[in-house]
């Protein structure tokens, strides 16, 4: 999923273009070792603090028309969780995005994959010669997280408020609780920050709540918490379709830092 071809330009100041990038901003910075576009191994080298281990590989995979067995260890979620290598390609802000968004929620990520990964071994096996035509719900709902997810850290004592807010999409409100530094919102989804790359503002994001301070440690540790426990994302979030634009509206400068 991605919104511009694999190969684009390079910018270095896509940070600056929203308040939505800046949970990417301190990830983005530890990227000293090169100019110009990352390699997936300039992103190994350079994230390594912060993605607990993870690697980026280079995506060598292609496609065959022939039906074949394959073995599930091969398949993304799986290398991931069982490997600790995410396949990247290169000149892509796809999965530029991605290896941030790594580097800014490494335990919530870890968390997805592992997820998806026993997802695929439960359903597949050890080998496989096709995907199935349609996800799990739940693995849809995880992909959904993954690739257009945005999550709001709330107080405490808002946590009834704004589950009632967005049972009613009431944006509104959300908004204002924003502003008064009570929620923030922190834009995990890397597709949904390729988009806002290119300027793609009408995209939208499924919102998932999680009561912690507003700090992107204490963000990723309790969406991590939420992702260990299989009673939750097993169906898609209450309030779905917030505009990338609405959001921007709810990101205060003090807010969403890394």
């Amino acid at each position: 999923m991605g919104v511009w071809p694999p190969s684009s330009q390079w910018r270095d100041d896509f940070i600056a273009g929203s308040p939505l990038h800046r949970v990417l901003a301190g990830a983005f910075g530890a990227l000293r070792s090169e100019t110009g576009w990352p390699s997936p191994e300039g992103l190994s080298r350079d994230l390594a603090e912060r993605t607990q281990g993870i690697v980026f590989v280079e995506d060598l995979a292609t496609q065959s028309r022939r039906p074949r067995a394959r073995s599930v260890a091969d398949l993304y979620d799986v290398r991931i969780a069982e490997r600790g290598e995410v396949p990247t390609r290169r000149e892509s802000w796809h999965d530029l995005l991605n290896a941030l968004v790594w580097a800014s929620f490494p335990r919530a990520k870890r968390a997805l994959s592992a997820r998806q990964a026993r997802l695929h071994r439960a359903r597949l096996g050890e080998t496989f010669v096709r995907l199935p035509s349609a996800r799990l719900p739940e693995q849809d709902c995880l992909s959904l997280l993954d690739e257009g997810g945005v999550i709001l850290s709330v107080e405490s004592a808002l946590e009834a408020e704004v589950a009632e807010a967005l049972a009613a999409a009431d944006t509104a409100r959300l908004e204002a609780r924003c502003r008064e530094g009570r929620v923030a919102p922190w834009l995990f989804g890397h597709a949904l920050h390729e988009h806002l790359v290119a300027d793609l503002r009408d995209a939208r994001a499924g919102v998932h709540v999680v009561c912690c301070a507003h700090r992107l440690d204490a963000v990723d540790a309790a969406m991590a918490a939420r992702l260990a426990d299989p009673t939750q994302f097993l169906t898609r979030p209450t309030l779905q379709g917030v505009r990338l634009a609405t959001l921007e509206a709810w990101a205060r400068p003090e807010a969403a830092g890394p």
